[in-house]
């Protein structure tokens, strides 16, 4: 029996929000949505700023589940992130807490420990954890479309050995329509992905445009070093001259951690989008834009996408043919 609820919602325009007030409105939930103001994201995100990042990830974790366990609310969900659980000696069914000792990182860390406390106690806190988020129609353009802009341009030919658990934003989407039931208690989910090295991504750039994209696999102990050079410049620099390399990617990447996204693909029957979908385009064999499908769109020369991957990879291709 499905049972019809009030849903809030809190980030409810961004990436994954909007994906997943459309999955979550589809379901027939009543919805209201708390947002904030987009311009003040990246100052977020600031590495300079990390002690800060903390405190407000971890009071803001401590505040919003808090209340929303108070008065009973059954399920709370809390959006999480694989960056919590990535360490080098591997994930498992317990989904054990990671090792990352990074700014970013540390304050995901410091929230989970919130919300298992919860859990610990009985409150029905559901966590759902994707991994680095790939897909169409990303309002802002993230840190994820933007490193993927710059991989079709052929500027980001470097990559750390290792590889990384991504996710579709319709399949993160998915899974937090799918929690959306009473009486289940506190549970956990790693969104079904695909665990994707460096020569996956840009064979899959590849495979969807008919070019080559060659690039250097080089260890994490060399790339790490020179992605906080990279850190340390860009600071100095505007927004738009931002180059998307940051040493937590690597420190990610390097890890290489695999993890159990079985509980979500046996109970809700959730298969992962095929990563050339993920990344905007499903290639029919074709070098030409006419040979592939935008998965937000109709064929290449759709008009009304102009944001996320898909869009980014028309203006790339009208770039360099």
């Amino acid at each position: 029996m499905i049972v019809y609820m009030k849903v809030l919602i809190t980030g409810g325009t961004g990436f994954v929000g909007s994906h997943a007030v459309a999955a979550i409105a589809g379901s027939g939930h009543e919805l209201r949505l708390l947002v904030r103001r987009p311009e003040q994201v990246a100052a977020s995100l600031d590495p300079r700023r990390a002690e800060e990042m903390r405190r407000t990830n971890v009071r803001a974790t401590e505040l919003v589940l808090g209340q929303a366990v108070a008065p009973g609310l059954d399920p709370v969900v809390h959006v999480s992130t694989t960056v919590a659980l990535t360490r080098y000696a591997g994930s498992g069914p317990d989904l054990p807490l990671g090792d990352i000792e990074l700014p970013y990182a540390q304050s995901k860390i410091a929230s989970e420990e919130v919300a298992r406390r919860l859990q610990d106690t009985g409150d029905p806190v559901v966590t759902i954890y994707p991994g680095p988020v790939y897909g169409p129609n990303d309002p802002y353009r993230g840190h994820q479309s933007e490193m993927l802009r710059w991989i079709l341009l052929r500027r980001f030919p470097l990559w750390p050995g290792g590889g990384m658990h991504v996710s579709d934003v319709r399949d993160v989407a998915a899974v937090i329509a799918a929690v959306l039931e009473p009486a289940r208690g506190p549970r956990r989910y790693v969104v079904p992905g695909h665990h994707v090295d460096g020569d996956q991504l840009y064979g899959t750039f590849a495979e969807i445009t008919g070019r080559r994209f060659p690039h250097l696999v080089l260890p994490g102990l060399v790339v790490g070093p020179l992605t906080r050079v990279i850190d340390a410049v860009q600071r100095r620099l505007p927004a738009r001259s931002h180059y998307p390399a940051d040493p937590e990617a690597v420190e990610i990447v390097r890890r290489d951690t695999r993890f159990d996204d079985s509980a979500a693909r046996k109970e809700f029957d959730l298969e992962p989008t095929p990563l050339v979908t993920t990344i905007g385009t499903r290639s029919t064999g074709s070098s030409s834009p006419d040979g592939c499908r935008v998965a937000t769109c109709d064929d290449w020369k759709c008009q009304n996408d102009r944001t996320g991957v898909a869009y980014a990879v028309r203006q790339v291709w009208d770039q360099i043919n």
